[in-house]
């Protein structure tokens, strides 16, 4: 992920931020988890996606090789974030790479 590193150090912050919250929330009987979407296909990806040769690159880092799209993000991993009954996954980081 060349070019991304204010990216990438803002997703890794945020990964950072849940784990010390969720420690500091456990005594509350609060779990705290966070979905890392990978590539979402937004505007913020137009100048990659006009350039065959980043966008290939970029889909050679993505498992199955597509990038995602914002509806498959909001509807499950949401809905399992929002349940109300206490569970017992906390720290836990769902990774959304497609």
């Amino acid at each position: 992920m060349t070019e991304n590193v204010p990216y990438c150090c803002a997703k890794g912050g945020v990964r950072m931020l849940m784990r010390t919250i969720c420690l500091e929330l456990a005594p509350h009987n609060i779990t705290v988890n966070n979905i890392g979407p990978g590539a979402i296909d937004t505007p913020i990806d137009a100048d990659v996606k006009a350039d065959p040769k980043k966008y290939q690159a970029l889909l050679d880092e993505i498992p199955l090789h597509r990038m995602d799209n914002q509806k498959r993000l909001v509807n499950w991993p949401s809905i399992w974030l929002q349940m109300p009954q206490p569970m017992s996954l906390a720290r836990h980081f769902l990774s959304m790479a497609a």
